[in-house]
């Protein structure tokens, strides 16, 4: 055998493990922060009139497996977006030392805008639904609602980082597996557990 096929196995290591996590906290504290923000501007002033608007009527007992597959389809759904957002930035990304310009850039910009737009939109309804339930609701949403932030932070960090540079096949696969592992786990939680 030739000492090119005996290739020793890549090691995980905590460097590249730090690598695929800092990003995603990142952009899960910043969304997180946006959320908690609007909580407690609509706590102070509408949460009155928000809890009239959104009228949650938290259902009691566990939505059972077909809720799981409903709910992992719902989230894969909205964390597919950011994938192929990434997937289409990296695709028509310009030569390197070549700047972004024309149809290129407006095409990255109108990614940006799409995902600025859905972020802003659950950030908005996320953080009004904590501001007008208060406690009820983090208690209602616990223990999945941080699995699922971290599950959505994945794709959205993953594209940030295309923006930038072209990430590695690996830490781009990382991400992505990491989203599906935190989107199952999170559904499990959500659909199985009992709300507390």
């Amino acid at each position: 055998m030739s000492a090119t096929s005996q290739r020793a196995p890549r090691q995980i290591t905590p460097s590249a493990i730090g690598g695929l996590v800092r990003p995603v906290a990142c952009v899960a504290a910043v969304v997180l922060g946006a959320v908690g923000l609007v909580a407690v501007l609509v706590g102070a002033v509408a949460s009155a009139r928000a809890r009239q608007v959104i009228a949650y009527q938290f259902p009691a007992g566990i939505l059972g497996w077909r809720g799981v597959a409903t709910i992992m389809l719902d989230n894969a759904r909205l964390a597919l977006a950011p994938i192929a957002a990434a997937y289409l930035v990296e695709l028509i990304r310009p030569e390197m030392g070549e700047r972004w310009t024309g149809w290129r850039r407006a095409l990255r910009s109108g990614c940006d805008a799409t995902l600025g737009a859905a972020v802003l939109t659950n950030v908005v309804i996320a953080g009004a639904s904590y501001g007008a339930y208060g406690l009820k609701m983090a208690r209602y949403t616990l223990p999945y609602a941080p699995v699922e932030l971290m599950a959505f932070a994945c794709p959205l960090a993953l594209y940030l980082e295309t923006r930038r540079a072209s990430p590695r096949k690996a830490h781009a696969l990382g991400l992505c597996g990491m989203t599906a592992a935190l989107l199952a786990a999170s559904a499990l939680m959500e659909g199985l557990l009992a709300p507390l």
